[in-house]
């Protein structure tokens, strides 16, 4: 089987999503300060561009491994899921799956993929659209309010970060039920099926069927890009004029999923996933194609600094945000370097599936 070249695009795109997460996932316990909504902005741009990348990334793979497509998906997906148990077993210690973290999704999103790339074009984009316009249902037909406070009532008895600054793993004291996961799973949790599962599959289908138009006139229309831009910074600034609620710290705009920032969402997918690929390209974007290399080690990489090193050094710093950001960025990005001087040997050429998926999806 040919190893096909890596898409240089796709890891830049990965790159800037990690240094996003970076921010949004280390601001709920050491950011001092109310959080301004430029930073929620930035803090929102993450876990979608991860989702686009993925669905996007599996749509194209498909087309180039046509006959073990099947097979690699479901042991993909079910290796996203097993590191997603682990790390809510090990590090948070707390009861797998019930936060509905984004490996989960993925996990799932990529075991169903073989059979979702089976339906005719349009039976594929329609199921994407259902999955995205269910929570629209739930938020008109239960309210807005009630909505949030469901949200927030998982949210408040669930993740319990201290205050203080003197990082506290998450409170499970809550009774646990089948019903409560299942709610957490499709519509209350950290990326419920609905709506990000559809979410996901658009951009499967976006892969599947457009990655080998590049070059046509479809895709080198500046104004569709423009006009997405466009839609994006109005919806934009119509969340900054609304209320969204921030949920113990984790303050990005996509709670709850409404019609306002489903539609911002996509022209922000369209967007990244289309703008032209020669300026993600430029070697002035070579640090993140290097962070975006190794996505899910770093991924895992820097809960463990969260939780066990990141606290010390922020008392170190005097609870300085911006010094102890700075030394994470810094031992994220170091770690990334030597796993990339690692892919470039014959050691890591040889290596098993486990390990290049490990430390190199």
């Amino acid at each position: 089987m040919p190893s096909f070249p890596r898409l240089l695009y796709i890891d830049t795109l990965r790159g800037m999503a990690i240094v996003c997460m970076l921010v949004v996932n280390s601001a709920p316990f050491f950011l001092v300060w109310d959080t301004p909504f430029w930073f929620r902005i930035i803090t929102s741009v993450a876990a979608p561009t991860f989702i686009a990348v993925s669905g996007y990334l599996l749509g194209v793979v498909k087309e180039r491994e046509r006959f073990s497509f099947v097979r690699k998906s479901l042991i993909r997906g079910g290796l996203f899921i097993l590191i997603a148990v682990l790390i809510d077993l090990f590090i948070w210690g707390i009861i797998p799956s019930l936060t509905m973290d984004i490996l989960y999704l993925i996990g799932i999103a990529v075991i169903i993929s073989p059979l979702v790339a089976k339906l005719p074009k349009f039976w594929h984009f329609m199921l994407a659209m259902v999955l995205m316009i269910f929570p629209l249902y739930i938020i008109w037909g239960y309210h807005l309010d009630v909505y949030c406070l469901k949200c927030f009532h998982f949210e408040s008895e669930l993740w319990q970060a201290n205050v203080t600054h003197t990082l506290s793993y998450f409170d499970v004291q809550e009774d646990f039920s089948i019903l409560r996961m299942l709610q957490s799973w499709l519509v209350d949790g950290r990326f419920p099926i609905f709506p990000w599962l559809g979410i996901y599959l658009i951009c499967f289908w976006f892969g599947m069927y457009f990655d080998r138009m590049q070059k046509s006139e479809l895709i080198e229309n500046n104004y569709q890009v423009v006009f997405s831009l466009v839609v994006m910074i109005a919806g934009i600034i119509y969340l900054a004029h609304s209320e969204r609620p921030i949920r113990l710290g984790f303050s990005e705009l996509y709670y709850p999923p409404d019609f306002v920032f489903l539609i911002t969402i996509l022209m922000f997918l369209y967007f990244i996933l289309f703008i032209p690929r020669h300026v993600l390209e430029h070697k002035i974007f070579y640090p993140f194609r290097i962070m975006g290399q190794s996505s899910l080690m770093l991924y895992v990489v820097h809960i463990i600094l969260i939780v066990y090193v990141l606290p010390y050094i922020f008392s170190a710093f005097n609870k300085s945000y911006f010094l102890t950001f700075c030394c994470f960025i810094i031992m994220v990005y170091g770690i990334a370097y030597a796993l990339h001087r690692l892919k470039r040997t014959d050691f890591w050429r040889k290596s098993p599936f486990l390990l290049r998926f490990i430390f190199g999806a």
